[in-house]
């Protein structure tokens, strides 16, 4: 689960930090109940950004937001163990003041070394990249910031409601190799997808609720059956109110205000999901794999029930 606690919820009178008893009780019913955390720390703050959505850019504001990710990292030890520096800071509606990528990477780095002197063990997630904009993140790496970070980040959404396995492949190795050129001959870090989705919006970029079934098992197989990303994450469960909205339709549940369909209904990317958990999920290692033009055959194994699990897919998404 991704989830967090923002810098201005968290510090609400200058130099205060606080932790909202009933959010840390969130928390720790998610820990409870088996769930993975991933900490998104975030965003501005009028004490030092003048804006929620102002990313930190002074030395004051940089080293604020630092403080306000030790603070979480502490509060949360034992419970939350991976944290993300921000989302999507590529995107002026989560940076508002447009910082770029060499501002992300000195932000980066104090939030990298705050959390780390709280938590040692903690894993800290950098980059954080909406899309995939290779230049963008070839300068967060060369002001610096690869060696503040244990893995990265990215959401290589798709907006054009054709399947395009290779261009999503294509995406994943490019960020690779811009990281090979800075990992000084070590093995690269994990790439984390910590955003993906596909939405079923009515419109001329939405995929039909069948589609979006079959392109995110397939996105996810591919990414698994080529061992390049360590951690997946979907967006998002519910639908909200817009069925013409692209930002309205990435769920795999429908609304609770749908007209076409009974409210709080799964799509069948629910049965999707749930299927491609239960058996391509962290049960399963692939065992090999063929590819004939878009024709592709997976064959995994999934250690817990004892059994291969083959897929077959095409690109078209049969």
């Amino acid at each position: 689960i991704r989830e967090g606690y923002r810098w201005e919820v968290a510090e609400k009178e200058k130099g205060v930090l606080k932790f909202d008893p009933t959010m840390k009780e969130k928390f720790i019913k998610m820990h409870d109940e088996g769930f993975e955390i991933l900490y998104v720390c975030g965003y501005g703050n009028r004490f030092y950004t003048g804006g929620n959505m102002a990313a930190p850019s002074t030395d004051e504001a940089i080293a604020g937001f630092a403080r306000y990710c030790a603070f979480v990292a502490k509060e949360l030890k034992g419970i939350v163990d991976s944290f993300e520096i921000w989302n999507e800071y590529n995107y002026t509606a989560f940076n508002s003041t447009n910082e770029p990528p060499e501002t992300y990477a000195k932000m980066a780095k104090a939030a990298y070394i705050a959390i780390k002197e709280v938590n040692p063990d903690a894993i800290v997630v950098g980059v954080s990249c909406g899309g995939v904009y290779p230049e963008w993140v070839d300068r967060i790496f060369a002001a610096g910031a690869y060696d503040y970070m244990d893995a990265v980040s990215i959401h290589p959404y798709e907006y054009t409601n054709k399947f395009r396995e290779f261009k999503y492949m294509d995406d994943l190795n490019n960020i690779k190799s811009i990281m090979e050129k800075y990992s000084n001959g070590k093995p690269v870090k994990p790439i984390w997808i910590t955003e993906m989705g596909i939405h079923t919006a009515d419109n001329a970029s939405g995929f039909s609720e069948s589609d979006q079934a079959k392109k995110l098992l397939f996105n996810y197989a591919l990414s698994k059956a080529n061992n390049i990303v360590d951690k997946y994450i979907l967006y998002t469960i519910y639908d909200t109110d817009n069925p013409k909205s692209t930002e309205d339709c990435w769920g795999i549940v429908r609304s609770g205000t749908s007209k076409v369909y009974p409210p709080i209904s799964a799509k069948p990317s629910y049965l999707s999901v749930a299927a491609m958990n239960r058996l391509l999920g962290m049960d399963a290692k692939i065992k090999d794999s063929i590819t004939d033009e878009r024709f592709y055959a997976m064959n995994f194994y999934n250690r817990k029930m004892g059994k291969n699990i083959l897929l077959l897919q095409s690109g078209e998404g049969e």
